[in-house]
Parts: C-alpha cells; sequence; structure tokens
C-alpha cells in the first residue's frame, strides 16, 4: 500500500507541474519493491516513467509558426546525431510536437524544390504490424547504446519480459506461447518505446525522411525525372534493409508513390520498380489525415473536409438546430466538440497554400 500511495503523490505532483515552471526537475521515478507487480501497478510506474523520460530527454519543439523545425545538418541532410535520443525528423508522442508538424516539414521540402524549378516525388512507407514486431533483445541494446540509466533499462526490460499470448477463438483458448517481441498495444510507454527502437534508420543523402511513429514519408528532389526515380529506388532498399534486419517488414502492396508538378503538361516517370513490384505514381495520397495532391492545390482535401463536416452536422443537427429549447452556450459547445476539430485540422499547413 505504501508503495502504491507513493507513486500517486508523484503522479499528482506531476500533473501539477505540468502547467507550472517548465525548468523544474522531472519527478522521481517510483522504486522498485517487492509485491508491487500487479497490473495496475505496473501501469502506474510506466506512466511514471514515461512521463519521466520525456522531461529528461526533451528535444526542442518546433517554431509555432509551423515552419519546419531545424532538422537538416549543413550539408542539407538529414541526420541522426549520437547526442540526441530521438532524430529531429521523428515528430511521434513526443512533447511539442504533432502531425501538422510532420505534414508542414513534407509540404515544405515539396514547395522548396518547386521554388527552385526542381520536381519532387514522395514514397509513402507502410510498415507490417510495426508495433508487435519490436524485438526485445534489439531494443535493450540500442537503449543501452544511448547511455540511458540502467535503472529505467531494468524497468523497461522488466515491463516487456516474461509476458505470452493466448489466442480465444468462440469458447476455445489457445496454450500460452512466449512473447518476444512487440510492444504491448495500449500501453503509455510503447509508441516511445518504437521510436526508440527505429532511432538509428539510415538516411540515404539524397531524400529527406518524416517519421510520425510507423508512418513514414520519403521526399526526393531532382531537375531530372531520371535522377529522381533512381534516389527513390535506392534509398528505399536502404531502408527496406533495415527494417528487414530489424524484424519489422514493409508492405509493397500498400506503399504508394505521388509524384509533384505544378506544370499540368508535365507527366510523371515511368512506375518505380521496388523489388519485384511495380508502383504507379498515384493520383492523390493520404497523409496523416491531409490528402496530397500532385499540384498541392489542396482542393481534395477541401473537400473531403467539407464532406465530413457536413455529416457531422447532420448528426447533430437535433441539437444545435436553433428551433430547439437548448441554450445557445451548449449548442456551441456541441460544435466546438464535434464539427470545429474536423474544418481545423492541420490547417496551418494547408491554408496559406489555397489558390
Amino acid at each position: 500500500m505504501a508503495s502504491r500511495r507513493n507513486i500517486k503523490t508523484t503522479k499528482i505532483t506531476l500533473h501539477k507541474r505540468q502547467f507550472g515552471n517548465e525548468k523544474q526537475k522531472p519527478p522521481p521515478i517510483p522504486p522498485l519493491q517487492e509485491g508491487a507487480n500487479t497490473y495496475k501497478d505496473m501501469q502506474d510506474k510506466l506512466e511514471v516513467l514515461a512521463r519521466h523520460f520525456e522531461a529528461t530527454y526533451r528535444q526542442p519543439a518546433p517554431p509555432n509558426s509551423l515552419s519546419p523545425p531545424p532538422s537538416d545538418s549543413e550539408d542539407g541532410h538529414d541526420q541522426a546525431p549520437s547526442e540526441q535520443l530521438l532524430p529531429n525528423y521523428q515528430f511521434g508522442f513526443r512533447k511539442a510536437h504533432s502531425t501538422t508538424h510532420a505534414i508542414a516539414r513534407a509540404t515544405h521540402i515539396v514547395f522548396n524544390a518547386i521554388a527552385n524549378k526542381c520536381q519532387a516525388a514522395a514514397l509513402l512507407l507502410y510498415l507490417a504490424r510495426a508495433f508487435d514486431l519490436v524485438h526485445h533483445g534489439h531494443l535493450i541494446t540500442n537503449l543501452t547504446a544511448t547511455g540511458i540509466s540502467r535503472h529505467i533499462i531494468c524497468i523497461i526490460h522488466s515491463f516487456l519480459t516474461n509476458r505470452t499470448t493466448q489466442v480465444k477463438y468462440q469458447n476455445h483458448l489457445s496454450t500460452h506461447h512466449p512473447a518476444e517481441a512487440g510492444a504491448p498495444q495500449g500501453a503509455i510507454f510503447s509508441p516511445i518505446l518504437f521510436a526508440l527502437f527505429i532511432r538509428l534508420l539510415p538516411i540515404p543523402g539524397d531524400v529527406k525522411i518524416t517519421l510520425y511513429a510507423d508512418d513514414t514519408i520519403m521526399l526526393a528532389t531532382d531537375k531530372n525525372k531520371t535522377a529522381l526515380s533512381n534516389k527513390l529506388k535506392e534509398s528505399f532498399h536502404i531502408i527496406d534493409s533495415f527494417f528487414t534486419s530489424s524484424g519489422i517488414s514493409l508492405n509493397i502492396q500498400k506503399t504508394k508513390a505521388l509524384y509533384f508538378s505544378r506544370n499540368t503538361a508535365d507527366l510523371p516517370p515511368p512506375p518505380l520498380p521496388l523489388g519485384t513490384n511495380l508502383i504507379n505514381w498515384s493520383d492523390s495520397v493520404r497523409y496523416l489525415g491531409v490528402t496530397l495532391d500532385p499540384k498541392l492545390k489542396i482542393s481534395q482535401h477541401i473537400q473531403e473536409t467539407a464532406g465530413k463536416a457536413r455529416r457531422a452536422i447532420s448528426k447533430i443537427y437535433h441539437i444545435i438546430s436553433p428551433t430547439r429549447e437548448i441554450d445557445l452556450r451548449t449548442r456551441i459547445t456541441v460544435f466546438n466538440s464535434f464539427v470545429l476539430p474536423l474544418l481545423t485540422y492541420a490547417a496551418p499547413v494547408w491554408t496559406p497554400y489555397l489558390r
């Protein structure tokens, strides 16, 4: 009981500090004690650990203007310096980072290429069962190399090991099988563990990478279409080799390619040969909830967003209708909760480029 009381006190203190001075020290990690191995106790420890981890290894936040954060080295290539726990191009599940920042970085690269009279192309990579294939041994090895304290690594190791899986079909249960890979779904710490697992992703010098957890977009720019296709093809094989060696496979069938050009008469290059597959150029792709088209006019995204908003309004119209005897404040609250988020999602990224 004493252990659980200490953990709850730490969590309350942490909640108050979230709105206080940012320079305050992160809360202490609750000590490991015998008898505190129930599911709730472990979840409490991991929640405090995740907050402590985030506060200790916080990265600089992108500017409020949503211009892409300083993620390029002096030679213009993405890097993941050894002194950084997470690379700058990883935007997933980090303080002051969001999907909007990831989309802003990707679109900024494309607009810069078009402004410099270059051509741009994107390759959206889909990882098959990414969180389920995190190898525990490789993850612990990566964590050890980062210089994270042994105490934290021991907690993570204890959290991941000695787990079993079981399948239930109707009224039948399979036998227990040891789970030697995978970050537990729903755990507060799992997204951070996955980001650490792929932190050493090799970035070829000819492309730019933007990550949001396992959502990956690879961008290349060049003035020659053939060179553009070659950059994407060669970089794909390098990244695919890394994922394969880490036990993660890319879903080639779901991989999509998009060629950007403001010139209507400018046709895309021939289909991309990736392994034994040919990837045709798409008319549009959906990246982190925003539909991108070859001209980056965002018109298709606007239409889709307007359609979602209309459907949402139709569902709540019986509440927000002026004929209803419901006070205005309540109607506004309902509208702001169900409709406004659909209209404003990632708006700082696509509204400046409306034509």
